[in-house]
């Protein structure tokens, strides 16, 4: 795998979803529920963690099976379009 991203620096890779997880975390703290929060704290962290892991995307990309850089991915064949069967 390591040798799919040679063209991707994979420290600031690391650094970016170190970050993305930091502040899922800090998150964690800050919609914890209480007095001030209401009852929608559990439903304001899922949005934001959902919105926050969704930001990996602009550094890999998955198919299900492998990472690929972002031009890797922009490479691979595309599936042909199916139509409905009538």
């Amino acid at each position: 795998m390591l040798q799919t991203f040679k063209i991707m620096d994979y420290k600031a890779i690391a650094t970016e979803l170190w970050d993305l997880l930091d502040d899922i975390d800090t998150a964690s703290d800050m919609f914890k529920p209480c007095e001030n929060n209401g009852i929608n704290s559990y439903e304001n962290f899922y949005k934001y963690a959902m919105k926050k892991s969704s930001e990996r995307h602009k550094l890999l990309k998955y198919n299900g099976y492998k990472l690929y850089s972002n031009e890797e991915f922009d490479k691979l064949p595309k599936p042909e379009k199916q139509t409905p069967s009538e």
